[in-house]
């Protein structure tokens, strides 16, 4: 019993994050290219958290500041769970420090 109590708990939150994130997406979709690009000019930097291999987060930042040569790229690696227990602990702070996460821990969801 509280192991199939456990499991809807987890799908729950499962489903909740899965919202979260659909909402996040349909408004960053609902800016022009041209809008994002002026908004990062004036940003001048781009605070990127990946749990990949260094040499893979540095590789795509390089891909993206060629593409965009106003935007700096820095770059935060950790590992996974690490990643996401900050960004929530952040988020709970009402102060977040990241514009992009790239992350994978299993053991949250």
């Amino acid at each position: 019993m509280v192991i199939r109590w456990k499991l809807k708990q987890m799908h729950d939150v499962g489903f909740a994050w899965l919202f979260v994130l659909l909402a996040i997406t349909s408004y960053a979709r609902a800016q022009s290219e041209a809008e994002l690009v002026a908004g990062a000019k004036k940003e001048t930097k781009v605070v990127f958290w990946s749990s990949m291999r260094i040499e893979d987060s540095r590789a795509l930042a390089a891909g993206f500041e060629a593409r965009y040569p106003f935007v700096k790229v820095d770059i935060f690696r950790a590992g996974g769970e690490q990643i996401v227990n900050r960004a929530l602990a952040e988020h709970m702070a009402g102060k977040t420090t990241y514009d992009v996460i790239n992350a994978f821990a299993l053991k949250v969801v």
